[in-house]
């Protein structure tokens, strides 16, 4: 995979305190990677220094094949730090012109981005009277006014009703999938960051306690459930591959085992009434790894 970010030996001190320590980690092109860590972890650290905000103490980091401070190289990444805050008077289509010109982006396609993130009814109204979920719906569509490489996101659903967060999971997977944008967020959300993350980087204390695709970080830990009309004929068929979970069976199985094992079980005249996977959630995974780094 082509690395996007590069983090060497990374360390940030401020004063007594040390928000990385001795960071290594590697973010590669594509898709959307998540950042994960209790506060204090250092996720805002890493974004600040990646976007030449703070410097480092020590170590090293490179963004896009380079040093972060580059302007050119700056001009391809969009980012949303915190809860954004805009000038009270104008509207949201005047404050998205405003910020394309001041980041040199002329014709920049503001009505198209205000529709993405939800806004176009909104656009007439000045951004004073907008709540809190609607200010991140702007923040995002600012760090988008560029058509960024690069967008990285801090806790981009903060303040959103649940309509709008399937809608900002929908438009990251399409900006990840179809525009070819490699996304970069934090998020407390565990349950979101399953649902539209492929790979995830866990801080604890400033260093990184775990890293990699999520299928396979909580995959070892799913197991198929299965549902029978006959629950005596499915154990029987699974022998030692199954044991008992109330009225059903948990089966030990990969995801590419498993349609074969549900056609042998059909072919030997077994009636299913339900497959589903169990047990695989990044909450619990995420929650062992901070829990032995503390």
């Amino acid at each position: 995979m082509t690395a996007l970010i590069e983090a060497h030996d990374l360390t940030k001190r401020f004063g007594a305190v040390t928000a990385l320590d001795r960071l290594s980690l590697s973010i590669p092109q594509g898709g959307v990677y998540g950042i994960l860590g209790t506060n204090g972890a250092g996720k805002s650290t890493f974004f600040r220094i990646c976007l030449d905000l703070i410097r480092p103490s020590e170590g090293s980091v490179s963004l896009l094949g380079g040093v972060p401070g580059d302007t050119a190289r700056r001009r391809r990444i969009g980012a949303m730090i915190e809860t954004p805050r805009y000038h009270p008077f104008l509207t949201a289509r005047e404050t998205l012109t405003m910020l394309a010109l001041a980041s040199g982006v002329r014709d920049a396609p503001v009505e198209r981005w205000l529709a993405r993130v939800g806004l176009s009814d909104a656009a007439h109204r000045k951004v004073h009277h907008f709540s809190v979920g609607m200010k991140q719906r702007m923040g995002i569509a600012a760090a988008l006014i560029s058509s960024p490489e690069l967008l990285i996101l801090d806790e981009p659903t903060s303040g959103m009703d649940p309509v709008g967060i399937q809608e900002m999971r929908s438009l990251m997977r399409e900006l990840a999938d179809k525009d070819g944008v490699t996304i970069l967020l934090s998020s407390h959300l565990l349950d979101e960051v399953q649902r539209v993350c492929d790979r995830v980087a866990i801080f604890a204390r400033g260093k990184l306690v775990s890293e990699g695709r999520i299928d396979l970080l909580v995959g070892g830990r799913e197991k198929l459930r299965l549902l029978a009309t006959a629950p005596a004929a499915l154990l029987a068929k699974l022998g030692a591959r199954a044991v008992p979970d109330g009225d059903g069976a948990l089966v030990t199985v990969t995801r590419t085992e498993a349609p074969a094992l549900l056609h042998e079980l059909v072919h030997d005249g077994v009636d299913l009434v339900e497959a589903r996977w169990v047990g695989g959630e990044l909450e619990k995974f995420y929650l062992e790894q901070v829990g032995h780094a503390g």
